[in-house]
């Protein structure tokens, strides 16, 4: 697997992972992206991503997805670990990500260093 960023013919196959893992909204254009974005590439096949926007105090990641007969792998953890190493080199102290009720995502975020605030949808991690 190779986790690289994201280039302009990787967009069809990140908006099919946004609609195949749910977290697609009505109404919103998934082919256009800003920020940090980051892809998992299996076999010639984009199979995760993950997208952020650096700033300070905090970057926020906005999503993440891999495609349903990935996420047994290590590609949503390589993600991650790609996406902190390029926030730290722009100078973000911290990331936030909101998340949803999805018991395995916030079993997951404590094990990436991040801690749960306010109601328990924010998770926040230092640099």
């Amino acid at each position: 697997m190779i986790v690289r960023p994201a280039r302009q013919e990787d967009i069809p196959a990140i908006v099919e992972i946004v609609d195949r893992c749910g977290l697609a909204s009505e109404g919103i254009d998934y082919s256009q992206w800003s920020g940090v974005i980051i892809v998992a590439v299996r076999q010639a096949q984009v199979i995760g991503f993950i997208s952020a926007l650096p700033a300070k105090p905090y970057a926020v990641i906005l999503e993440m997805g891999v495609l349903p007969e990935h996420q047994k792998g290590r590609a949503a953890v390589k993600l991650w670990e790609a996406c902190e190493l390029i926030l730290r080199h722009l100078g973000c102290p911290a990331w936030a990500a909101y998340v949803g009720d999805k018991r395995e995502i916030k079993e997951t975020m404590p094990k990436l260093g991040a801690v749960c605030t306010g109601d328990g949808t924010m998770w926040l991690r230092s640099l």
